[in-house]
């Protein structure tokens, strides 16, 4: 704590503070904290309150904050796992209040393996981020400057709120990369091999697992746009954002020009791609290689190159494969199936792996010349491990340009061979038990054989691909086969557009968020991987939803190409091409894939907590988290709870952002659900006087599980209800979730609407005189009826108040400084304490 050195201080205005109180320990940190407070930090913010700084935090220091969040929302676990084989001594039944022989709890087990989950989900991205700044700096060396953008006033907003640095440089980076590497193993040791016993501990060590992942995620965006030449907002001016980029970019099995060689690029690697896309321009082969790429690889190439399409998602990898338009498929590590190289032997694809993490048993030939490697590839259906990404990049150019001629025009059943198969099937439908989805089985197989694919055809866009029902058919009938035979036209068909990931947020839209926000029902972020029938219509209808609601809407990863499948038959115009491309409120953002969700949420409310309310922002993630349990954002989390979408869940959760978890919410490990009927549990300080004052239950759930998308609207308009809002966004959003409650529930209202109401003026105007007779026939308030308005209000606690009553026994007023840290409680500035 800076005992025996000399004491350092830092002035604001005419204040001195003494940087060495500021933080838990000074030592190596000088020059960082007084930075941080001279560039965030304001004279009359330091008179206040205390200035904590919390410069690379480990979990604990973040205890404060977790603890208010999960003592309110506390864990419910599902899929409960009751056998604990963790270490020597079991395994042991932890089933009906036992304990295992450490003495560890069913409730506590759960929370280790939520945090090794998470932990899981942080290792698969850092390990990629690692790789990705170990290439640019042995490309660039270690003092390549990073760049910022002409927008990008702020910078790397993660980074700043969990380090306080300003990431200028690669040793900047890999700096800040060691400490969240350092953090992660931690983290995995805590899950692995420690003995923490309380729940909160481990979950808050969950919380802090989304953090860092956060700040990889910037490094990550960072390093793209810097190196790789990637789409990037954050340098463009505001009036051209607007469009920025354009909604060019081609996604669907459509899309593919099938008369030139086909590159296909699949995993979380883009560099293969990058180089590649290097070696076509240098040969000015732009107009003569088709490329295309599946989930994160896709959405990053188009990034760097306009022509570059996105096929599939990448759990209908198989479906792509099966075609057979890929000559030559590029796979780096995840976002891929175990048996890749067998379905891609079906239909003679050739195969390029590029990744240390999962090279299939593949003999290494990085050493071999590219010439010798074609000639490999051509002469028979192979696959090649190949770890230099720079001649991986060439010879999947050369591979495709001479394998074309080599494999067959079409690899999809004929129509006799269709009716062959399906006159094998005997209608035991073990497919139809097998298949995930429930929507294969004999009723749709049998009118085959007379002719009738119609019923195969319908399939296509709703099969997973997941070759479940091949698997269980006793008979071997090739299914997936026979559905893509069945639906030729309609995949020529397959072909949207959408624009590519735009990055960087600038201060600019947030300036102008921060002004309608008074009248904002809200931000969306629509999110996911795409693995349910028909999920891609659902999100595309999601979208659609929110934008025309007046949300301010992004889509990250695979979801922006589910989404652009909306189209607008009165407009004539796909969804990025009739909305704008802001974080603005009626607008549609495509942030990028699956290293830009730190962009779309956290990083512009971080913004807005300091452009709005001057809440400092380097090393203060704490007071940032404190402001925004006020903003009304949410995350929709669409499709399979991978280990990265739980610990994606975490890191939004501890920035106090509301997450939605669909559509087969149940599936998701910990939900962080509140009680609305335990009034203890809702309460905050008043931030000048330092009393706990009660609040409406709101918002009333962090983590929240649903099953269709109606529900998933309904849920959100909810959820971004606050307890300190001007009345017309009162109104507003009151409006929204009611109307949606009473349009998909019943023709009903939601049995606790009344809970939230604290003036008359809140209440919608075209609902205004339904909703007062409720409230007194039902709730017990007492109106005026003349004149339309409440006079005595009831509170929680039975007593009936005056409409002023209310407003100050009930929830905080707009403008009052409000906080759930004692720390923060604001103080008497000493230069105006009278003597």
């Amino acid at each position: 704590m800076g005992d025996g050195s000399d004491k350092m201080t830092v002035t604001v205005g005419q204040t001195k503070i003494d940087i060495a109180k500021t933080v838990r320990d000074i030592r190596g940190r000088e020059d960082l904290v007084k930075d941080a407070i001279e560039t965030t930090w304001n004279e009359n913010l330091v008179n206040q309150m205390k200035v904590w700084l919390q410069p690379y935090p480990h979990a604990n220091d973040m205890a404060d904050w977790d603890r208010v969040l999960l003592e309110r929302y506390a864990p419910l676990y599902t899929n409960v796992q009751t056998k604990c084989g963790d270490c020597y001594q079991g395994p042991c039944d932890l089933s009906k209040g036992r304990r295992g022989a450490c003495g560890i709890d069913c409730d506590t087990y759960q929370a280790k393996l939520s945090l090794l989950t998470a932990g899981k989900g942080l290792a698969s991205f850092v390990s990629d981020t690692r790789d990705l700044l170990d290439y640019c700096v042995k490309k660039n060396g270690i003092d390549a400057e990073v760049k910022w953008g002409k927008a990008m006033t702020y910078g790397y907003m993660n980074v700043h709120a969990f380090t306080g640095e300003n990431m200028h440089s690669l040793a900047d980076a890999n700096k800040i990369l060691s400490y969240v590497e350092g953090q992660l193993t931690e983290l995995i040791t805590s899950a692995s091999h420690g003995h923490d016993c309380d729940v909160l501990d481990l979950e808050s060590k969950v919380l802090h697992s989304g953090s860092m992942l956060l700040v990889a995620m910037d490094i990550a965006e960072a390093l793209k746009w810097t190196f790789f030449g990637f789409l990037w907002s954050g340098d463009q001016e505001l009036l051209d954002v607007k469009d920025y980029p354009k909604p060019y970019t081609q996604v669907g099995l459509g899309s593919v020009d099938t008369t030139k060689p086909v590159v296909v690029f699949v995993g979380n690697d883009f560099i293969p791609a990058y180089e590649a896309v290097q070696f076509i321009k240098e040969n000015k082969l732009e107009d003569k290689i088709e490329v295309g790429g599946v989930g994160s690889a896709g959405h990053d190439m188009i990034r760097f190159y306009e022509p570059a399409k996105v096929l599939v998602t990448p759990v209908k990898l198989t479906k792509l494969l099966r075609l057979g338009i890929v000559d030559v498929l590029v796979v780096s590590d995840s976002c891929c199936k175990v048996n890749i190289l067998e379905e891609a032997a079906k239909t003679d694809t050739r195969v390029i792996v590029t990744s240390f993490k999962q090279s299939f048993g593949l003999k290494e030939r990085s050493f071999d010349s590219v010439d010798d490697l074609v000639k490999d590839l051509t002469e028979a259906p192979t696959a090649v491990l190949v770890f230099d990404k720079e001649k991986a990049g060439e010879l999947a150019v050369k591979a495709a340009q001479k394998v074309k001629g080599k494999r067959k025009e079409s690899y999809l059943l004929s129509a006799d061979q269709v009716k062959k198969h399906a006159s094998r099937c005997d209608g035991c439908d073990a497919c139809f038990r097998a298949c995930p989805n429930r929507i294969i089985s004999s009723k749709v197989i049998l009118p085959a054989k007379d002719g009738d694919f119609s019923r195969l055809a319908d399939l296509c866009d709703s099969s997973l691909f997941c070759g479940k029902c091949e698997a269980a058919c006793p008979q071997n009938i090739p299914v997936m086969d026979m559905i893509l035979a069945s639906s030729s036209e309609k995949i020529k068909e397959d072909n949207v557009r959408m624009r590519a990931g735009r990055g960087f947020i600038s201060q600019l839209e947030v300036r102008d968020i921060a002004i309608t926000g008074f009248n904002l029902p809200g931000v969306v972020n629509i999110t996911g991987c795409g693995n349910y029938a028909g999920s891609d219509k659902d999100v595309a209808w999601l979208t659609n939803e929110f934008v025309n609601s007046n949300y301010a809407v992004t889509v990250t990863g695979c979801a922006a190409q589910d989404a652009a499948r909306y189209f607008n038959e009165k407009t004539k115009k796909f969804l990025f091409e009739q909305f704008p491309s802001l974080y603005n409120p009626r607008c549609l953002a495509n942030i990028g894939g699956c290293s830009s969700h730190g962009l779309a949420m956290t990083t512009p409310t971080y913004k807005l907590g300091y452009l709005g309310y001057r809440c400092p922002y380097r090393a203060t993630f704490e007071m940032l988290a404190d402001f925004m349990i006020k903003w009304p954002a949410v995350l929709i989390l669409w499709g399979p709870a991978t280990d990265l979408m739980y610990t994606l869940a975490a890191a939004h959760v501890r920035s106090s952002l509301k997450v939605i978890v669909g559509p087969n919410g149940s599936n998701f490990k910990r939900f962080l659900m509140g009680n609305k009927y335990d009034r203890s549990k809702w309460w905050s300080l008043h931030g000048l006087k330092n009393y706990k004052k009660e609040i409406e239950p709101l918002p009333e759930h962090l983590i929240y599980p649903v099953e269709t998308k109606e529900e998933a609207v309904t849920q959100a308009y909810k959820l971004c209800l606050t307890f300190q809002e001007f009345e017309t966004t009162r109104m507003t959003k009151f409006d929204l979730w009611l109307s949606a409650y009473k349009k998909w529930f019943g023709n009903t209202l939601p049995d606790d609407w009344h809970l939230f109401v604290k003036r008359d003026v809140e209440l919608p105007i075209t609902k205004k005189a339904k909703l007062l007779r409720l409230l007194e026939e039902e709730h017990g308030f007492e109106i005026d009826k003349k004149r339309g308005r409440i006079t005595k209000f009831k509170h929680r606690d039975g007593r009936m108040l005056d409409p002023g009553e209310m407003v100050e026994e009930y929830g905080m007023r707009v403008g009052l400084y409000t906080t759930f840290l004692p720390r923060l409680v604001y103080k008497i500035r000493a230069d105006r304490v009278e003597e």
